[in-house]
C-alpha cells in the first residue's frame, strides 16, 4: 500500500512539472505577441504622425500604403476581406497536424460593421479545443508561427473528463493495480478556451 502511496505521489508531481511547463511556454507566447502588437501601433503611428492635420483622404491612404509596403510581412499577415475562408482553413491545417479537436468562433459580422472600407480593425476569435497534453504545448508553439497575425489574450485550460485512470473523478488504486507515470501522462487530454483576435482589412 506504502509502495502505490510512492507511484501516487510522483504521478501527482509529474502533473504538477507538466502544469509548470505550460505556464512558462503560455507566458512566453503572450510576451511575443504582446511585443509584435506593439511594434506594428508604433510604426503605424509614426506614419499617421507624419501627417498634416489638413491632409486629404487621399494622402493618408498613400501613407497607409507605403506603411504596408514597408512592412510587407505584417501585411501579408492580416486577413483580407474575402479571404477570410482561407485564413478558417489555415487554422484548420495547424489544428489537423497536432490531432487537436478544434472549434472555431469568430464575432465577423458584429465586428466587421464597424471597420470601413480600406480600413484595418479587430475580429475577436475563440478557439475551443480538446488534445493529448503534450501535444497542446506544440499546438501553441505551432500558433506563434502561424502565417497570420493572432493576437491570444487568454488561455483557459481544464482536464478532460473520461481520459486516463485519474481523469474525471478520483478514485484509489484497485488491489494489485499500478498505474505507471509514463502511460498517464500521454493519455491525459486538456480543454482549453483560447480567446484573443486577428486583424482584418475590409477591402469593399
Amino acid at each position: 500500500m506504502h509502495s502505490k502511496f510512492k507511484i501516487f505521489q510522483r504521478i501527482v508531481l509529474v502533473f504538477a512539472a507538466l502544469f509548470l511547463v505550460a505556464l512558462y511556454f503560455m507566458f512566453m507566447f503572450y510576451k511575443s505577441l504582446k511585443r509584435i502588437e506593439m511594434e506594428i501601433r508604433v510604426k503605424e503611428k509614426e506614419s499617421i504622425a507624419k501627417l498634416d492635420r489638413s491632409a486629404s483622404r487621399e494622402v493618408v491612404m498613400t501613407v497607409l500604403e507605403k506603411f504596408e509596403s514597408d512592412f510587407g510581412h505584417i501585411a501579408e499577415s492580416i486577413v483580407k476581406s474575402g479571404k477570410e475562408l482561407e485564413f478558417i482553413q489555415a487554422l484548420e491545417h495547424v489544428a489537423e497536424n497536432r490531432d487537436v479537436a478544434q472549434k472555431i468562433e469568430m464575432s465577423f459580422d458584429a465586428s466587421s460593421k464597424s471597420i470601413k472600407p480600406g480600413e484595418i480593425g479587430k475580429i475577436p476569435l475563440v478557439l475551443n479545443v480538446t488534445v493529448p497534453y503534450r501535444e497542446f504545448l506544440r499546438y501553441l508553439s505551432d500558433l506563434d508561427r502561424f502565417q497570420y497575425y493572432v493576437v491570444i489574450k487568454s488561455i483557459t485550460i481544464t482536464r478532460s473528463s473520461g481520459t486516463g485512470p485519474f481523469a474525471g473523478a478520483k478514485r484509489p488504486l484497485q488491489s494489485g493495480e499500478e498505474v505507471s507515470a509514463k502511460i498517464v501522462v500521454p493519455q491525459t487530454q486538456v480543454n482549453a478556451t483560447l480567446q484573443g483576435y486577428f486583424y482584418w482589412k475590409n477591402g469593399i
